[in-house]
């Protein structure tokens, strides 16, 4: 295939493990495709649980006070916690699949892996590639700025390309978002099987469905460490300590950061100073905050699915869960 323009170029390095970039580029294309299909499954869902269309329900609950008040029995529909969450799964996994509008270039699919003739060409020409790109995307990992060639490939980008676009897209991001989100889906799901096994819904029905916490908080530690060296590194970097496995390949980077910004202190200064606040100030979103607005949206899908499951289970009840609410505060701070 031949094309005139990439509307992306996709920068990263090897050092870092291909399935992170496969998991976080998968979620960056499908999340919008994640949320569509869980809230039609969902509502779904509801709608056969409340209609009585469902397979009978093996967990209920009583919802009652001292006073008597209320007593209901509320009917809890296992199928909306489980269904819903493998159908939202789907767009992610079926991701890499799905036909998209722009054009990246990504050096193991563009760049010839087995003539070595052919792949030398392709990565001597990366100049031109990236003047081709209307943007560049950096799959950021912690080894990023310490590797010759992706230095090469942002200070090439930016003389090539002075109004183009720089993107930091942190790997750890995606990595984390996926932690929460499926912990919290398997948190669920344990849930489910130990009181569907037991009967009940003691308190101690809980603690199996616990163990996934591990994940989700190590998964966040990672997260803010990850982070913090994300900033560091911009405000810290010094092209003299950025490694390279050939040294022609060295040779030939220096001298081309040497003739676009006069030596190896001045790049040196230009990453730490222009081009750390343009990055800074241009990716605050995916930098600063920690986790986008659109990922939260993904990551609170299981733990939405189970209010709307109790809800309409309290509807089924012919229960008056705002009622009830205003009763048990009315009896624990009676007014006198």
């Amino acid at each position: 295939m031949s094309v005139s323009e990439f509307d992306v170029f996709l920068s990263h390095t090897w050092h870092t493990k291909g399935i992170w970039k496969f998991l976080a580029l998968s979620l960056q294309i499908s999340w919008r495709n994640i949320l569509l299909c869980w809230l039609l499954a969902i509502i779904l869902m509801e709608l056969l649980f409340y209609l009585d269309l469902l397979p009978p329900d093996h967990i209920r609950w009583d919802v009652s006070n001292p006073g008597g008040t209320y007593n209901w029995d509320v009917p809890y529909s296992q199928w909306g916690t489980i269904l819903a969450p493998a159908v939202s799964l789907v767009p992610f996994l079926l991701a890499p699949y799905a036909s998209q509008a722009q054009v990246c270039f990504l050096d193991v699919a563009c760049i010839h892996q087995a003539d070595d003739h052919l792949k030398e060409r392709g990565i001597y020409g990366l100049g031109g590639f990236l003047k081709a790109s209307k943007e560049l995307r950096i799959l950021w990992s912690p080894p990023y700025l310490s590797r010759l060639w992706c230095i090469f490939e942002l200070g090439a980008y930016r003389m090539a390309n002075p109004s183009g676009t720089i993107s930091i897209k942190p790997l750890f991001v995606e990595v984390t978002v996926l932690a929460c989100w499926l912990g919290i889906q398997l948190i669920n799901l344990l849930w489910v099987l130990a009181v569907a096994l037991t009967g009940d819904l003691a308190f101690y029905t809980l603690l199996p469905a616990l163990v996934p916490l591990i994940l989700i908080f190590h998964s966040m530690r990672q997260h803010l460490l990850a982070r913090q060296q994300l900033l560091d590194g911009l405000a810290r970097f010094d092209l003299n300590q950025v490694e390279c496995r050939l040294d022609f390949d060295k040779k030939f980077v220096h001298e081309a950061i040497s003739e676009w910004y006069g030596g190896p202190e001045a790049f040196t200064e230009y990453v730490r100073g222009p081009l750390h606040q343009e990055l800074i100030s241009a990716n605050v979103r995916h930098v600063r905050q920690l986790v986008p607005c659109q990922y939260c949206c993904i990551i609170i899908t299981p733990m939405l699915g189970v209010a709307l499951n109790s809800m309409v289970g309290l509807a089924k009840a012919q229960a008056r869960p705002i009622r009830a609410a205003l009763a048990r505060i009315h009896e624990s701070y009676p007014v006198t």
